[in-house]
């Protein structure tokens, strides 16, 4: 009975319940001269982020990171093609390959000589796709997430009951 339990959550669990988003900037204004981006934690860093943002370039400086320029809307990243650094400009989209071996997609905002912004998305679960597409409100979008675990949750106190007073 317990297996069943287990296997029914896993399947229960689709891949977008991984999935974090948000909206960043990354700005000189901070002092530092690069400033980055570490999609497994949400949080602005120096150049040892994922990604980071010098002389007018997204860049990435760890041997197992990368970022692949794409085009249109991106509903899962290539596994190779991925490159050190690249230009940006407003309105591409980069899937970006983590120092963890994680994806992550970003549609660039805006961009100025000192400062990049961008709505982002990490695919936690260390897949490579993304169901819904990154809108450019996304930070303001209901997150499905948490209803699907709430959703995941109340199933697994059900069935806990059921078995318990079974």
């Amino acid at each position: 009975m317990k297996r069943i339990i287990l296997i029914s959550l896993l399947l229960l669990s689709p891949a977008y319940a991984f999935i974090a988003r948000g909206q960043a900037t990354l700005s000189s204004a901070a002092g530092l001269d690069s400033i980055g981006f570490q999609f497994n934690n949400a949080s602005i860093t120096g150049n040892e982020g994922d990604i980071y943002y010098y002389e007018e370039k997204l860049w990435t400086n760890h041997p197992t990171a990368g970022l692949k320029k794409m085009s249109g809307e991106v509903s899962a990243c290539d596994s190779t093609g991925y490159v050190q650094e690249t230009s940006v400009s407003a309105g591409d989209v980069f899937c970006i390959k983590t120092q963890e071996g994680t994806y992550a997609k970003i549609r660039i905002n805006s961009k100025t000589s000192d400062s990049l912004s961008f709505n982002w998305e990490h695919q936690r679960d260390g897949t490579n796709i993304f169901i819904e597409e990154l809108g450019e409100n996304s930070e303001q979008e209901l997150d499905i997430n948490y209803i699907l675990i709430i959703i995941i949750v109340l199933l697994v106190i059900i069935i806990i009951i059921l078995w318990k007073y079974h």
